[in-house]
């Protein structure tokens, strides 16, 4: 069963929160437990449904990108993903 919106809408607003977090640091200093809650929360978008080739592109960018530590853009690349699936 595919997820409904609620579940997207959950998704945007552990979005803020992370985004939030990211906002408070400098780019290079980014503590160790927001990555790996980052690394967390884009597992678990890639895991919500079947995503077309251009979603699933998005979402391995995303993934990359926090491991590489760009932590913001990859948040943005997740925006696109999640709030593309809304109504």
């Amino acid at each position: 069963m595919p997820p409904s919106s609620k579940t997207f809408i959950q998704m945007l607003d552990r979005w803020a929160l992370l985004m939030n977090e990211i906002n408070r640091y400098e780019p290079e200093s980014y503590p160790d437990p927001l990555c790996t809650d980052l690394r967390a929360f884009v597992r678990g978008a890639e895991r919500l449904t079947s995503f077309d080739p251009f979603e699933r592109d998005l979402l391995l960018t995303a993934r990359t990108l926090v491991e590489q530590g760009a932590l913001k853009i990859a948040m943005f690349k997740l925006h696109e993903v999640l709030s593309g699936r809304l109504p």
